[in-house]
């Protein structure tokens, strides 16, 4: 795929709001490409020398901003106080010709009605953006997303010195888990009414839907694509992302170790009341705060019970079919439930 010729950066920009899902490379759009592209003004985590974490945001001024419109007062924001701190953490961004960038996967993940209050919200604020919308075949999105919240929940943010390990093997976990209103998994299959509902508040034309397996066939046309949509270089896009990828999935061997630890009552008891760098060693993990294999291990093999494999296809049957027919994607291709 040849890109057209990038456009020299103009003061008619649009904010870019990247949507999710999770498990679609966001780790490396966030921290290679928003992070470090010269033309975007990431306002979300950044990782780099002497940056902070404020719950997902690069300033204290963008969580407050995030906390009236997505978070903590979603339902009754104070738009005018919100509408000051864009003028103040992202107006001057578009001024100087950037697009500024707020990248959270969980805008994907949760009941429609807050959905749309969250889209809503957003729009009354930041006007007219450009919304990326990344998906993943669902039966692999489910696999994926249980790796990430065992990892997660035992040795990620939600782990910790005193709190039990959390183990369920993948069947019993999408039986247990499936009439959870706005939680994994369903939650996560609700893909198409979202994107269907940012595209009522800001415009079908203003969004971008691309999936996860066009970047494992040919990297470089999805980033171009991502790139393209939101106005930015992709030449120098590519420079960033490479070949990396920032979240590698558990092994095997690891999925048996959490295993074996949650059969013993003596090692999940001291599973349980270890430092994260401990529960780490016990799962044959490397020494870091994600939980990261070593680069080129085998991705555990996981297989969901046929029966559970066909839940999850007729449950997004019908909106990968929407999808497809309005934004056009090969989604048949990949062999997407349609």
């Amino acid at each position: 795929m040849i890109s057209e010729p990038h456009k020299p950066a103009t003061t008619d920009r649009l904010c870019c709001l990247h949507i999710g899902m999770p498990k679609t490379a966001t780790k490396t759009m966030q921290m290679s490409l928003f992070a470090q592209h010269q033309e975007v003004d990431y306002l979300g985590t950044y990782t780099g020398a002497g940056r902070k974490y404020f719950r997902q945001c690069r300033t204290p001024g963008i969580q407050q901003l995030m906390s009236e419109l997505i978070w903590d007062r979603i339902k009754t924001p104070d738009l005018d106080a919100a509408r000051i701190l864009y003028q103040e953490e992202v107006a001057p961004s578009l001024a100087n010709g950037k697009v500024p960038v707020w990248s959270w996967e969980s805008l994907m993940e949760n009941r429609p009605e807050v959905q749309r209050q969250r889209a809503e919200n957003l729009r009354a604020v930041f006007g007219p953006c450009k919304i990326i919308a990344t998906l993943r075949h669902p039966i692999t999105l489910i696999e994926s997303l249980y790796l990430q919240l065992l990892k997660r929940d035992n040795v990620g943010g939600y782990s910790g010195f005193g709190k039990p390990m959390r183990y369920q093997p993948i069947d019993r976990w999408i039986d247990d888990q499936w009439d959870a209103i706005g939680d994994a998994p369903k939650a996560h299959l609700e893909y198409a009414n979202t994107i269907e509902t940012f595209a009522d508040v800001f415009g079908k034309e203003n969004v971008g839907v691309f999936l996860f397996e066009q970047l494992t066939t040919n990297p470089q046309a999805y980033y171009e694509g991502i790139c393209n949509f939101i106005g930015i270089d992709p030449q120098e896009a590519m420079s960033h992302v490479g070949e990396t990828r920032k979240n590698e999935r558990w092994t095997d061997t690891q999925l048996e170790r959490l295993d074996s630890i949650h059969r013993s009552l003596w090692k999940s008891t001291l599973f349980r009341f270890s430092p994260r760098v401990t529960r780490r060693k016990m799962l044959g993990l490397p020494g870091n705060t994600r939980g990261i294999p070593p680069q080129g291990s085998r991705g555990a093999t996981l297989s969901i019970a046929p029966h559970l494999a066909k839940k999850i296809q007729d449950k997004t049957r019908e909106g990968n079919r929407h999808l497809q027919e309005q934004w056009g994607l090969p989604m048949e291709d990949f062999q997407y439930p349609v």
